[in-house]
């Protein structure tokens, strides 16, 4: 009798932990289906760039998963004998603030909200849902600051403060929305601009200070200071961001030219010293 209770009661607890999956996975599908309906209108309106398309197609792929996990899980607890699972990872690797407002002109601190996501674009998407879902049937705008990364700081990876500006020309320190990483320079620079495209379309601009202060050079690698003018007339000094590292002089040089594009547009000028 108690071997018999003791199977039902395992057969309980299991079906249990089946449903509570499920619920889980439900609700991921309807955060990833709002998601895409905001980021297809977006689309359908003109509203979009690069990072918007690649935001569509991180949901599209999500929402497929999660929709098969489901069918597998469906399956599994009507099977006499069930057979286990790979179960859908959805680590939190970003925090931060949402900033929400009733008009299309964001003003921070209008209202404030805490979120999360896996990454960088799906935490601004969970903003723009947020401030859609407030102010849906008026004009509304969305912004994110103190970004916080979660996730393990892995050897190769680059860092960066991300500094945005409401006009074309970066001033540092208007709005410091936090400490962005990725796995190339590229990746870092992106991701700034768009956080600045989200808070001021592209009225904006975005640079980065203190590049790679936040990760280790990985072996073999050459690296060097990277010095950065607002003017073609180069001045040691002006302007250090930090320092870039890569596998030759070149990489290195490159990187910095990219910097000083970003940060002080197509009349800017770039050296790279202390090269190691």
């Amino acid at each position: 009798m108690l071997k018999k209770s003791l199977i039902i009661s395992l057969s309980l607890l299991a079906t249990q932990v089946v449903a509570q999956e499920l619920v889980e996975l439900s609700n991921l599908i309807q955060k990833s289906s709002a998601r895409i309906s905001t980021l297809a209108q977006r689309i359908e309106y003109g509203n979009t760039n690069q990072s918007t398309q690649k935001r569509l197609k991180t949901q599209l792929t999500d929402l497929i998963q999660n929709a098969k996990t489901m069918k597998s899980l469906l399956k599994e607890d009507s099977s006499p004998h069930p057979t286990p699972v790979p179960r859908p990872r959805n680590p939190v690797e970003y925090s931060a603030k949402c900033h929400i407002d009733d008009d299309p002109n964001l003003d921070l601190n209008q209202e404030v909200v805490a979120v999360e996501a896996q990454s960088l674009s799906e935490l601004v998407s969970e903003c723009e849902i947020l401030a859609m879902a407030r102010h849906s049937s008026r004009a509304h705008s969305s912004g994110i600051t103190d970004i916080q990364y979660l996730g393990q700081i892995k050897k190769g990876m680059v860092s960066a403060d991300c500094h945005i500006d409401d006009d074309p020309s970066l001033d540092y320190n208007q709005v410091m929305i936090g400490t962005l990483f990725g796995y190339s320079l590229s990746e870092v620079i992106n991701s700034c601009k768009m956080i600045s495209e989200m808070h001021y379309s592209t009225k904006g601009s975005a640079g980065l200070q203190n590049v790679n202060s936040k990760v280790k050079v990985p072996n073999r690698m050459k690296s060097g200071d990277c010095h950065i003018d607002d003017d073609p007339s180069f001045d040691l000094n002006q302007d250090v961001v930090g320092f870039v590292y890569g596998v030759n002089v070149q990489s290195l040089m490159n990187q910095c030219e990219e910097i000083a594009l970003m940060n002080h547009g197509s009349q800017s000028s770039s050296a790279v010293i202390n090269i190691k």
